[in-house]
């Protein structure tokens, strides 16, 4: 209707990985839940979705571990 749609418009999930496995990602979710890993260490910095753009430029940077990018809900 209005020429551009957004991924909720249009239901789309979004998720980036690289070669992870659905029990990886338990493992990982369970030794950050049991503060195993300080995520502090690799969280380099976080950015809203309004500046996605800035937060893959700054991935760009090979000092950054983990940029992620954040989103509110109201």
């Amino acid at each position: 209707m209005f020429g551009w749609t957004s991924p909720r418009d249009r239901e789309i999930r979004i998720e980036g990985t690289l070669m992870c496995t659905a029990d990886d990602y338990r493992t990982v979710m369970s030794l950050i839940t049991s503060d195993a890993i300080d995520t502090d260490d690799i969280v380099i910095a976080a950015y809203p979705l309004e500046e996605a753009g800035r937060a893959f430029a700054a991935s760009l940077n090979p000092e950054h571990v983990k940029v992620l990018v954040t989103m509110t809900t109201s």
